[in-house]
């Protein structure tokens, strides 16, 4: 009876032959209760393993754009922030940037700054828009007024909750030499730096980004 299991072993139990099906029925009658639940054993793992397998989901996590603090002054009275580009939850790249004015660097939540303090943007999380180029798209020699520079890209408070400041952006702090810093908005160093910004934008157009000082109310994807 050994024969028969082995043939059982190597039949395709899915979808078996007429003929298979009437020598199983009369080999069935011949085999021990033992051989009976080991040919019932492999009909079954027979049958599981042609079932189809549901296939695993991976959750990715989006990419997105990260400021926070280094508490290390810049030698104009401007913190130093690093803004990182996070892709798919790996650090891809960081610059040093700088925001708000020298003489009103203090760092709050949304809810508290208030509009006109010169202070940096506050944490929470912010929707990245569509950037903005004065004179045509990866022109540098435009300009949007003084202290803007070529290009800029528009940032919107998403929370939590509310704040008063409004028209943030990215943009060149381009008169950092007689007037360093800005009136909340991000200033890039450079048009080295910008290019990179940009570069990350258009690798996976990452629309959020998150501005986490340290005061609890930003949180991260996972």
């Amino acid at each position: 009876m050994s024969n028969f299991l082995n043939a059982a072993k190597h039949t395709d139990t899915k979808n078996p032959e007429p003929h298979q099906i009437a020598a199983w029925n009369w080999a069935w009658t011949l085999l021990s209760k033992k051989e009976q639940d080991e040919f019932l054993s492999i009909f079954r793992a027979g049958s599981q393993a042609a079932q189809p397998q549901k296939p695993v989901e991976s959750k990715s996590i989006p990419s997105y754009l990260l400021l926070t603090r280094t508490k290390e002054l810049d030698g104009r009275g401007l913190e130093k922030l690093k803004l990182s580009y996070v892709k798919n939850g790996v650090l891809s790249g960081w610059m040093i940037v700088v925001s708000g004015a020298p003489g009103a660097q203090r760092f709050r939540l949304g809810k508290d700054s208030r509009s006109g303090s010169l202070e940096p943007l506050p944490e929470g999380r912010w929707g990245i828009e569509d950037i903005q180029w004065a004179s045509g798209r990866d022109n540098y020699s435009g300009n949007w007024g003084p202290g803007l520079g070529p290009v800029s890209t528009p940032l919107r408070y998403l929370g939590p909750g509310s704040t008063e400041r409004a028209a943030i952006e990215i943009h060149i702090d381009s008169n950092a030499r007689t007037s360093p810093g800005t009136a909340g908005c991000i200033g890039i160093a450079n048009e080295g730096d910008y290019r990179k910004l940009v570069a990350w934008l258009r690798d996976s157009d990452p629309r959020d980004l998150y501005v986490d000082y340290g005061l609890g109310s930003c949180k991260l994807p996972k």
